[in-house]
């Protein structure tokens, strides 16, 4: 049976600089990278997903400041366990962060995407509540330049409080052409809904 084996989920190491990017480039052949807004769920969605707490989870946006790397393992329908990574990088948007820090995570963001473009799924994690804010705009048209594979998932439907605005994220769903998924990482939600999916992706030869 095709399964992720949660609990050899580990947190392996940070990158800060391109020069940690280019070393650890040729270490691994295909991974996730989770993409998104400050404060939208990333680092709890890592430790929801793999029921592992191998991620820093903060009540204040901005604390994932560099890229985090972590490791996990896939199962085959053979029994043959497969190695990947998953990096968690630093959020864009509203983070209290002085702007020398803000330019120098918009730089780690780039070299991250110019580099690592080939091997990774990006996973572009919103809320919800505030789906497709103006800096989830400009993240999707910076890249659509690089024709990787792209996932969304909406986070956060526990709050979805009112009929009409669980409506609005249905519709919005059918709306988009990539793999879209809403869930509560907080919750644990239709977590289980991504995991096939996801299987399926890492195992294609």
């Amino acid at each position: 049976m095709k399964k992720i084996i949660r609990a050899n989920s580990k947190h392996i190491t940070t990158m800060a600089t391109r020069a940690q990017l280019e070393e650890y480039l040729d270490t691994f052949d295909k991974g996730i990278a989770l993409c998104g807004r400050s404060n939208v769920g990333k680092s709890t969605f890592i430790n929801a997903f793999f029921k592992n707490k191998i991620a820093r989870v903060s009540n204040t946006p901005g604390k994932t400041s560099d890229v985090q790397v972590f490791s996990f393992d896939v199962e085959d329908e053979n029994g043959e366990v497969h190695t990947f990574k998953a990096f968690d990088l630093p959020g864009f948007g509203h983070a209290r962060v002085s702007k020398a820090e803000r330019s120098r995570w918009d730089v780690l963001i780039d070299d991250f995407f110019k580099l690592y473009h080939k091997k990774c799924l990006f996973i572009h994690l919103m809320d919800s509540q505030h789906p497709f804010q103006k800096n989830d705009e400009n993240f999707i048209e910076y890249f659509k330049r690089f024709k990787s594979k792209y996932w969304m998932i909406f986070n956060k439907i526990d709050k979805l409080k009112t009929q009409s605005a669980r409506a609005k994220l249905k519709n919005l769903l059918k709306s988009q052409l990539n793999n879209t998924y809403s869930i509560s990482a907080h919750k644990k939600l239709n977590l289980e809904s991504i995991e096939a999916d996801l299987v399926d992706y890492l195992l294609e030869n």
